[in-house]
């Protein structure tokens, strides 16, 4: 659906059950698989801005001609609204049998690491952009995987004991080359690890390393448990 709001005094939009659309992709700031680069008067480059462009298959507003978004339409998908005000809501939200946005249906995000503990996360499609401190931003569920450009963390919340999977590329996207593991670099990885939990409060469990023969466990003398981080 192509919104012009300009003469209206008010407009809300809904839809509901299961919508499949074919042969139109997401609205967006650039071409790529799932997105077209909507044309838009007066940018930079004739096309939308991320704020301007919905991210979604099912509606956009004209740009074209001139400002066709003018804060009175009201979006809302089985019931929930996903745009009021000239924006959208939020950038990943689950209704009853969708998903807005397209972006965060299709999972088509890029993370980049942006220091320790610190991810920059944005939309291939509206190129939406938010930093996360918690390995993935938070706007999208804690069990979703998303395409990582070198590294991440995933949180199981799902599962008897929350926990927390740390992927890495074994491909640098600096250099191109294959990474090849160092003893040391375990060390690393769970000083970077242990940052986190930190920052978070929680703390990290070690065991002991059959392959090394190295104790590595938190156990004490007396058998107990001792976290080696807060709790």
């Amino acid at each position: 659906m192509n919104i012009n709001d300009t003469y209206a005094q008010s407009f809300t939009i809904n839809f509901n059950g299961k919508n499949t659309i074919k042969g139109i992709k997401a609205d967006g700031i650039q071409k790529t698989d799932g997105s077209h680069a909507s044309a838009a008067q007066g940018t930079a480059n004739g096309n939308k801005t991320s704020a301007q462009a919905t991210c979604s298959k099912l509606f956009e507003f004209n740009m074209k001609y001139g400002n066709g978004n003018n804060d009175k339409t009201t979006v809302n998908i089985d019931g929930q609204t996903v745009w009021t005000g000239g924006r959208m809501v939020r950038h990943a939200i689950d209704t009853q049998n969708d998903k807005y946005t397209d972006g965060y249906k299709d999972n088509a995000f890029t993370v980049i690491p942006n220091g320790p503990g610190s991810f920059e996360v944005t939309c291939d499609y509206c190129g939406y952009k938010e930093i996360s401190t918690g390995g993935l931003y938070n706007d999208i569920g804690l069990t979703r995987t998303v395409n990582v450009t070198q590294n991440s963390n995933s949180v199981h919340e799902d599962a008897e004991h929350l926990h927390v999977h740390f992927v890495m590329n074994m491909i640098s996207y600096q250099n191109g080359k294959r990474y090849s593991g160092q003893k040391k670099d375990f060390y690393d990885y769970l000083k970077y690890l242990q940052e986190i939990a930190d920052l978070f409060g929680t703390y990290i469990i070690r065991v002991k390393d059959d392959s090394s023969g190295q104790n590595t466990s938190p156990f004490a003398a007396n058998g107990r448990l001792r976290p080696l981080g807060k709790r």
